[in-house]
């Protein structure tokens, strides 16, 4: 009968990986979920399944009702609607970490990093969303046009 290999799994932070000489190429975390959801949405509904599939097998790591949250990735900026030329700019931040500049400073970087590969960065929101467009006062951005866009109702 042949040996089955159980890997060995352990929960650890992406910012100090208990490995010697960083043998990794990347450690990604939190990636969106299709350009759409950060993952930090959904982990506490996978967790739950998941302690309840293999909890038994790995009680360190799903000791807790829901996922860690002390070192919770809090903001997340990245670009979608990408061009040649131009890159749209997209920022989220957990409710409880709003106000604090977090998510100045992530789209700062990310408009940052999008001119240094020579594309224009662009800020879209809606009109009623004041804190992002205040953030993209603080950034720089000025209005150029406005769209209108026309959502038809389901029919009931």
């Amino acid at each position: 009968m042949e040996k089955i290999h159980i890997p060995k799994v352990f929960q650890a932070s992406a910012t100090n990986l208990p490995y010697p000489d960083n043998p990794f190429d990347a450690v990604i975390t939190d990636p969106p979920y299709y350009d759409n959801m950060p993952y930090f949405y959904l982990s506490d509904f996978f967790y739950v399944w998941l302690k309840r599939t293999i909890g038994d097998l790995y009680p360190d790591l799903f000791a807790t009702p829901l996922t860690p949250k002390s070192e919770e990735i809090v903001v997340i900026a990245h670009t979608s609607a990408r061009t040649e030329h131009y890159a749209d700019i997209g920022v989220f931040t957990l409710k409880e970490w709003r106000g604090r500049g977090f998510a100045t400073a992530a789209a700062s970087i990310v408009a940052k990093r999008v001119q240094e590969v020579g594309q224009i960065p662009l800020w879209s929101t809606g009109e009623d969303n004041i804190a992002s467009l205040r953030i993209a006062q603080k950034l720089g951005f000025t209005e150029v046009s406005r769209s209108t866009y026309v959502i038809p109702e389901k029919d009931t």
